[in-house]
């Protein structure tokens, strides 16, 4: 698990934030954090010296959403040597994975993806070559995370763009919050997507005339993502977690969109989404 939360204040905390802490507060808080879906006791795992990530473990109930990911990434570890170990820095690269693939359907992590931000390996590689210093990376689900849970600029995390560091969450934005001087600008936008029209708009409006965000699919994936995805006849009564990585569109309607042509530019919670058509 990427994060858990503390069984008294409710505050979330994700497995980097902890690893930055001193020992003297990871200690204090041994015995107080739990999932965060299924509220079974929780403890964490520190970057191990091989280069796996830090991340936190649970005995979870049986029908808890994330002992399914969490069971199926122990069997791939289980099942290969990495050698591979994470640059000890605070410079990150985006790793944008195919959440539409077959693979992801089958729950396979070998998405197809690519790296944004500094150069760097975009698939989990094992081989018999010694150790390697790879750059740390994020996906947009742990990013969405962060962001809902809204941590993350205590991360502390940057991109290098052009030669320039900013921080992760400087390029994060709730597109509740966009403005038109925003038109143009490039970066990670998320929150709640509430309807669509089944062909190239997802809307974080529920009625027409959708003039709050949307994301619009390009003619080149649309097909591909409504085959994943299926479609679901009206508005979503739950909303559906989501962020998209491009540019910021303002038209003199009013609209504001991120077209997408690539959907590893995009994530979107199949669980909720999914949930909307029972």
């Amino acid at each position: 698990m990427d994060v858990v939360k503390h069984k008294k204040t409710g505050q979330i905390y994700s497995a980097y934030q902890v690893q930055n802490m001193s020992e003297e507060k990871q200690l204090e808080l041994k015995g107080l954090i739990i999932c965060r879906e299924c509220g079974k006791d929780a403890w964490f795992r520190k970057k191990s010296v091989d280069g796996k990530e830090p991340c936190f473990s649970a005995k979870h109930d049986i029908d808890c959403n994330l002992k399914k990911s969490n069971t199926s990434s122990n069997k791939k570890e289980n099942r290969v040597s990495q050698n591979k170990r994470e640059a000890d820095t605070n410079d990150i690269g985006i790793l944008f994975k195919d959440y539409f693939s077959n693979a992801s359907l089958a729950g396979d992590d070998n998405e197809e993806s690519d790296v944004f931000g500094k150069t760097g390996d975009s698939k989990n590689i094992y081989d018999k070559d010694p150790t390697k210093t790879v750059q740390k990376t994020w996906t947009l689900k742990r990013i969405l995370d962060c962001a809902i849970n809204n941590n993350l600029d205590k991360q502390g995390f940057s991109l290098e763009i052009d030669n320039k560091i900013i921080p992760l969450e400087k390029m994060v934005s709730s597109w509740d919050g966009v403005t038109k001087q925003q038109n143009g600008v490039q970066g990670f936008f998320w929150g709640y997507l509430q309807s669509s029209d089944n062909e190239i708009w997802l809307n974080s409006d529920k009625k027409y005339p959708y003039n709050s965000f949307s994301i619009k699919l390009n003619e080149q994936v649309k097909k591909r993502f409504w085959l994943s995805m299926g479609k679901i006849k009206g508005n979503w009564k739950n909303g559906v977690p989501a962020i998209v990585f491009g540019e910021l569109k303002w038209v003199q309607s009013g609209k504001i969109y991120v077209e997408i042509n690539d959907l590893t530019r995009l994530y979107i919670n199949r669980r909720v989404y999914k949930s909307n058509s029972n």
